[in-house]
């Protein structure tokens, strides 16, 4: 404000200045005396003042108007000379960074080109008028006369100078067009917010080097070479026809220009240090390798020239690479190994697609010299995803460069974002090495420890070392470092020592929070400090895709480290408390079969440890690791192949361990670890049923994973209820069988069947099949002749019938309760027959069913839920095709049938409870539970009268609790018997 104020003063003061020094010549003009005045001068004496006063104008118009174009000019300066807005976005910063330095490389392409085509063309006019003196010198001579005809030498020499003049006007021409292309390129760049004209310029800049602009621009000169090569052939011709003596000179000097030329050219092909480049050599040099390919010489010798072209042309891609130029310089395609597990596992989409930005930050860092500029790029650069088929040697150098150079001028934060940068070039670096993994030499930073600690870490990263700061100051250097530690190169470091100096990093209290990607680079490091990583999934900024394939890596690595069960265990619990900390998305895909790789793994790393002491810290640490809350899947009854069938035997010991541990404890309910553990190793033993669950488990084992189904939900319930409906043989050994009746195991099946019934066909299928399996033995017979209400209730749960699932129900129905076929009624599906089936149990179980005592009661209300839900089930929805489920309505005819055996059965169970009011004073029933008993006994009776005497859903009321209850279809009537079933049910839980 002080420049603007003191420039626009001065301003102001030199107009003044200006209309005083006017004002005063005006004053100080010398009037004529009086007397000489006369009347005739008076005229022009008005005409003169006139003349004064305009004069004035105009000066003061003038000034006026100089002092508003100094004032906007001043304006101006000023405005260029105020310090830019700070901007704080990374993109906008560096898109800014990216326009000024694109604006001096293309002020510098243009002038470079343009000179040259201006060149060009000059040579190209005056080589034409050249050219056209000499064919019109010669044009008289091809018509000699009438009847003669030209000497063929004069014919060829003419027809040599017009192909040379036309060579030459195309060059022009080509010349003309490439200053329109270089135009339109500098249009680039125009509209659009600053990284939409940043992209624009860059694709621009790409499509240059894609369509070999330069090449073809370095082209034009030799079609004027070539020109002048026509010239001085058909110039030696003409001349032998005149003078031979005279064509003899110019032949030879022809001829000795052509050989320097070739000799040049030579050189250039043949040798990388020739400062004689031209851009036909490079075409040559790739057609004489391609030639040399296709032939496929059998000597030895052209072999070993092959070979020799081969060794020249790698060295002129090294020099070409390292050679400075205004385009950046991209390497071919590295070649990868295709016989790697990833080709399994994993499609090429889900591999992440090289950064928009790569080319335009690979360009800055390659052509920039300004430090922030560079340090601008470099933090783009941390950020991008990089492809492996990049040269980035200069891009490295231009890096470490900049960091020393910040060093030495005490300016830290460039040197950070500029070291994270070299890095993280150098894992891409590393990764397109085909080769595997190569040492760097030391960049020998001079990095202090008075420096920050961001800083430090980078340095330890640059020399080979995993260090990783945690710290909330330094957390995006912690997860820069945790992407690039995959990287580093251990020299022969035992895998002991750097695990545990990795793990020490990692304390709880100062452990931030962690999202999705930052474990799955967690899990990289752990699996390259015992072998090298794939490179593909090394330089991946996403590793979410691979996080339960790096787990897999992880086990399959522990199974041969030499590192203490103390050690594993450590890392296991770690890596398991990580993945339940992290912030990670759910609904996640992660196939069968790499779901089952982990588990197959998990479970041979631990069956291969041996039970010594920590052994139980160690396999429950790993079980854990399995039932991870975000390890991103859950158990849904899969099973492992059978060829990958690993020994279970440690789990069952395992669950022994903890058993026996929580008893000791005498807790009523499992804490957290026993809970979480307990979830780990069920969900390893139902992946490897039914094959391997062909141990016979003892009591204590039995214990938990029965315990752990009757919660009825979460993964542990599920995991439970796969084992026990697929280990089968365990109802068949005589001491289990005892065990398994003793803790309701059939029951508790059940329940849980039903609770999770939002899952068509799944658990009912289940548990449907295991009812037809043990419905043949003998000493389960009773047990489900006993638990009707449990099978009825998971017979109502049914959403959607099919053939396999009506044909277990049927069998066991005809099994176990109904002995009676039903074979004379003529039924429409294989439903009707389950729902008469279901009818019939019902009705038999209800004529023999006593109210004895209060447990009694509980199971009435079980049973009687059943019957209500079968009874008054309108309709069912029926799978007739796999492609196609229809809804079907039960007819009155098959109601009329079966419904009224039902109706007299429940108006016979409602007599059986009034008459157990009649009992012996002090009896539970009489003294406790006697109204409830009347309640019991009027639900029955009005069940049984409406539907042993009504086969058609309608209107009309029934008696429920003493009072009169209408209903205008059969789902009201349910939905009011239900009310007054769950009235009973909380009465009953009081006592």
């Amino acid at each position: 404000m002080i420049v603007e104020s003191w420039a626009v003063h001065s301003a102001v003061h030199a107009v003044t200045i200006q209309l005083c020094f006017f004002a005063f010549d005006m004053s100080h003009e010398v009037p004529p005396p009086p007397s000489l005045v006369s009347t005739e001068h008076t005229s022009a004496n008005e005409d003169q003042a006139n003349h004064s006063s305009d004069q004035l104008i105009n000066v003061l118009q003038s000034c006026f108007s100089d002092l508003l174009r100094k004032q906007d000019e001043i304006q101006k300066a000023i405005e260029a000379l105020k310090p830019p807005v700070p901007v704080t976005d990374k993109k906008s910063t560096f898109w800014t960074s990216y326009m000024k330095l694109a604006d001096e490389h293309d002020k510098e392409f243009k002038e470079k080109y343009s000179t040259d085509l201006d060149t060009s063309l000059i040579f190209a006019g005056l080589f034409s008028a050249i050219g056209s003196a000499f064919i019109i010198q010669i044009q008289p001579q091809l018509t000699p006369g009438p009847h003669a005809k030209p000497p063929i030498k004069i014919v060829v020499a003419q027809s040599l100078l017009y192909i040379s003049l036309s060579t030459t006007l195309l060059a022009a021409l080509l010349a003309v067009l490439g200053k329109q292309w270089i135009m339109y390129y500098q249009a680039a760049g125009s509209r659009g917010t600053i990284e939409q004209r940043g992209l624009e310029r860059q694709r621009k800049l790409d499509g240059l080097r894609k369509w070999k602009f330069d090449t073809l621009l370095q082209m034009f000169p030799l079609l004027l070479q070539l020109g002048l090569l026509l010239f001085s052939t058909a110039l030696s011709i003409y001349l032998w026809t005149v003078n031979v003596s005279i064509a003899i000179i110019v032949l030879a000097f022809t001829l000795l220009g052509v050989g320097a030329y070739l000799y040049l050219l030579s050189s250039a092909i043949f040798s990388p240090d020739s400062p004689f480049q031209t851009p036909l050599a490079p075409f040559l040099k790739h057609t004489i390798s391609i030639t040399l390919k296709m032939l496929k010489p059998p000597s030895r010798v052209i072999n070993l020239w092959c070979n020799v072209i081969q060794h020249v042309k790698a060295f002129m891609s090294e020099f070409r690479k390292s050679e400075a130029s205004l385009l950046p310089c991209f390497a071919a395609p590295t070649s990868m190994s295709s016989n790697t597990p990833l080709e399994e596992e994993f499609p090429e989409i889900v591999f992440d697609k090289p950064s928009a930005e790569v080319s335009a930050v690979l360009w800055v860092l390659e052509t920039s010299t300004d430090p922030l500029m560079i340090s601008t790029a470099a933090e783009m650069a941390i950020d991008l995803q990089w492809p492996v088929d990049l040269d980035l040697t200069l891009s490295m150098n231009r890096l470490d460069e900049t960091v020393k150079q910040s060093l030495q001028s005490k300016q830290n934060i460039p040197a950070t974002s500029c070291g994270m940068a070299y890095c993280s070039l150098r894992l891409v670096a590393r990764a397109g090495r085909a080769s595997g993994f190569y040492s760097d030499p030391l960049t020998g930073w001079p990095i202090r420890m008075e420096h920050p600690a961001g800083l430090q870490n980078v340095k330890q990263i640059c020399n080979e070392y995993p260090s990783v700061i945690i710290d909330s100051a330094t957390w995006q250097v912690t997860k820069w470092a945790l992407y690039n530690i995959p990287s580093l190169y251990f020299h022969g470091e035992s895998y002991q020592l750097i695990v545990e100096y990795f793990l020490n990093q990692f304390p709880p209290q100062n452990m931030p929070t962690l999202d999705e990607e930052d474990v799955c680079n967690y899990l990289c490091c752990l699996n390259s400090f015992f072998g090298p990583c794939d490179p593909r999934i090394m330089i991946q900024k996403s590793k979410k895709p691979f996080k339960v394939f790096l787990m897999t890596q992880l086990f399959k690595n522990l199974q041969t480290a030499r590192i203490d069960a103390a050690l594993s265990a450590r890392l296991i619990k770690f890596t398991s408390e990580l993945l339940n900390m992290a912030h990670i998305c759910e609904n996640q895909y992660h196939s069968t079969r790499q779901v089952g790789n982990l588990i197959t793994e998990i479970s041979q790393f631990c069956s291969t440890v041996p039970q010594e002491e920590g052994w139980l810290d160690l396999v429950v640490s790993a079980a854990m690791l399995a039932s991870a809350r975000n390890t991103g899947f859950h158990y849904a009854g899969q099973q492992l192949q059978e060829g990958k069938l690993p020994n279970v035997q440690w789990i069952y010991t395992a669950l022994e361990h903890l058993h026996n541990a929580w008893c000791a404890l005498q807790l009523e309910e499992w804490d957290t670890t026993t809970n979480t553990a307990v979830d780990g190793l069920l969900v390893l033993l139902a992946w490897n049923s039914p094959a391997s669950l062909s141990h016979t488990p003892s009591e204590a084992c039995l214990k938990p994973i029965i315990q752990a189904l009757s919660t009825h939900s979460g993964s542990s319930a599920q995991s439970a209820f796969y084992i026990l409906t697929e280990a089968r043989s365990w109802y068949l050994v005589p001491q289990l069988q005892s065990i398994l009746h003793k803790l309701t195991v059939w029951t508790h099946l059940g329940s849980f069947a039903f609770q999770n019934a939002s899952r068509p066909h799944v658990f009912q299928a289940q548990y449907f099949e295991l009812g037809k399996y043990i419905a043949t033995i003998p000493e389960w017979k009773p047990e489900l002749y006993n638990n009707l209400g449990v099978w009825i209730s998971v017979f109502n749960s049914v959403l959607l019938w099919h053939d396999e699932l009506s044909t277990s129900c049927s069998f066991v129905f005809r099994n176990i309760w109904v002995s009676d076929g039903h074979d004379r009624y003529q039924f429409l599906d294989k439903y009707e027959p389950n729902w008469a089936l279901a009818v019939t149990a019902l009705a038999q179980a209800w004529e023999t069913f006593e109210f004895s005592d209060l447990p009694s009661l509980h199971d009435f209300v079980r049973l009687f839920r059943g019957t209500v839900s079968v009874a008054l089930r309108v309709e069912y929805w029926d799978s007739e095709t796999r492609a196609a489920s229809v809804w079907k309505d039960i007819s009155p005819d098959l109601r009329e049938k079966f419904s009224p055996e039902l109706g007299k059965s429940l108006i016979q169970a409602a007599q059986n409870a009034l008459d157990n009011r009649q009992q012996a004073p002090g009896s539970l029933i009489a003294v406790s539970s006697e109204d409830i008993l009347i309640r019991v006994a009027g639900l029955l009776s009005a069940l049984g009268q409406e539907i042993g005497t009504k086969f058609e859903s309608g209107s009309g009321e029934v008696q429920l609790g003493g009072m009169t209850t209408k209903y205008n279809d059969w789902d009201s009537l349910r939905n009011a018997i239900h009310h007054e079933i769950i009235s009973i049910d909380a009465s009953l839980l009081v006592y």
